[in-house]
């Protein structure tokens, strides 16, 4: 199993990059024993598009194009609810054995469907 975090956006050198550096670590280091292969980080740059709806866009067909077929995918959005969240949780455990990802547009939330 692999985990990718897409990120939109780059972090920048100093305490930021290091700490998300040594949460990736750990959690790769703790997945090991769980069977988790890989925790990547992919940082994609942001859309230069003019309106919002544009760039969430342009965002989001990137993040898309990083998913592999049949993963697991799992959208985290700022503004999404709790139980959604659940639903996906439960969704995910019935396919073990399937990549799993966790994808998150915190600060403009996830484009229209």
């Amino acid at each position: 199993m692999r985990i990718v975090v897409a990120a939109i956006g780059r972090l920048k050198q100093g305490p930021e990059r290091e700490l998300a550096e040594r949460y990736r670590k750990r959690a790769a280091d703790a997945g090991r024993r769980a069977g988790l292969n890989a925790v990547d980080i992919v940082e994609i740059k942001e859309s230069r598009a003019g309106d919002t709806a544009r760039r969430m866009l342009e965002e989001s067909i990137a993040v898309a194009n990083l998913i592999p077929e049949r993963a697991i995918t799992v959208i985290l959005d700022a503004r999404g609810e709790s139980s959604v969240w659940m639903a996906i949780c439960k969704s995910a455990r019935k396919r073990a054995g399937n990549t799993r990802r966790a994808v998150t547009n915190a600060s403009r939330g996830t484009p229209p469907k």
